[in-house]
């Protein structure tokens, strides 16, 4: 049996918490490029505790994750980049013209099915 695969990255979003949400949009850049170079499909961007974390009890971003959300976004040539977070939908703005790939709660919510019905609905990948 032949079963797609997708490979995700979340090095720009998980590995945010090692760099204590200090990122710079250079290195979001450099990232893009050389993930997206190597055919990864997928890579989720935005403080490490999802978008809206940067915040007193989480820790503050040292840029903005729209910021970097949207320098990702200009950087990627076939990658489909986003947020992850638990907003519903990044501002519109932050696509500049290309399909990002909002990701629903995480593992730690309690059910995750009503938010992936919600955004296969909207045409979003989701996983």
């Amino acid at each position: 049996m032949i079963r797609d695969l997708r490979i995700t990255d979340s090095t720009l979003r998980d590995g945010s918490h090692a760099m204590r949400h200090r990122f710079t949009e250079q290195q979001v850049r450099d990232v893009v490029r050389a993930l997206d170079g190597a055919g990864v499909e997928v890579i989720e961007v935005s403080h490490g505790d999802g978008l809206g974390g940067s915040s007193f009890n989480y820790g503050f971003s040292a840029v903005d994750e729209i910021e970097l959300i949207r320098a990702a976004v200009q950087e990627a040539a076939a990658a489909k980049t986003g947020g992850a977070g638990r907003v519903p939908r990044p501002p519109e703005p932050v696509a500049g013209g290309r399909e990002l790939c909002p990701r629903v709660p995480g593992r730690r919510e309690a059910d995750r099915r009503g938010p992936l019905r919600a955004g296969r609905g909207r045409g979003e990948l989701t996983h």
